[in-house]
């Protein structure tokens, strides 16, 4: 899977076998193209409907450095793996 940013950057991932796929973006907006073997012959792309908007983080949510040093929003939480588990 690919994302192009407005500048052309393109940033590649792998598509699990299940089809997921994830990806680190900044905010902004892109256009995403995928290539299958099973469409066209693996030559064709597909395309998403049109471009997808990432936002930022969220307003709860710590940045990379508030996480760095410790510090937290109000109304965030840190789970440990204990608890991830129970919650399953």
């Amino acid at each position: 899977m690919t994302a192009v940013a407005p500048s052309g950057q393109r940033f590649n991932v792998p598509v699990g076998s299940d089809g997921k796929f994830s990806f680190r973006l900044a905010p902004g907006v892109y256009e995403f193209v995928g290539h299958s073997p099973g469409y066209q012959y693996g030559e064709g792309e597909c395309y998403a409907n049109g471009p997808v908007t990432v936002a930022g983080p969220k307003p709860d949510s710590p940045t990379r450095s508030q996480e760095r040093r410790g510090v937290l929003p109000k109304g965030v939480a840190v789970l440990d793996r204990s608890t991830i588990h129970s919650l399953r």
